[in-house]
């Protein structure tokens, strides 16, 4: 496997470079739980803004698909994806956070 060359020594790339596997699986560690705490702030700032019955958008397949949202549940939001014509879908269980108001 080759390596990739880094033009600036930082911290973190002089850890990929020289790291032990440890060291490797410690960081690894740090940056999911960092990932995870910052999706769960990202959370819970929408369910502040967001509301039963707003409509909503989200991506899928790099296209924003539009949604109402029918109920929130502890981690996640159930929504209801919309046609053109403003007809039910289909039903998905969306992390707040994936969620973006419709204008």
């Amino acid at each position: 496997m080759r390596r990739m060359m880094h033009t600036c020594k930082t911290p973190f790339s002089e850890l990929l470079e020289t790291g032990t596997m440890e060291e490797l699986l410690g960081a690894n560690t740090a940056i999911v739980e960092t990932i995870r705490l910052r999706r769960d702030e990202a959370d819970i700032e929408n369910r502040k803004v967001l509301r039963v019955g707003d409509r909503v958008t989200f991506e899928r397949r790099g296209y924003p698909v539009p949604a109402v949202i029918v109920e929130f549940r502890r981690t996640k939001a159930i929504v209801n994806e919309l046609s053109h014509r403003g007809e039910i879908v289909k039903r998905w269980k969306i992390s707040p956070s994936l969620l973006r108001k419709a204008e």
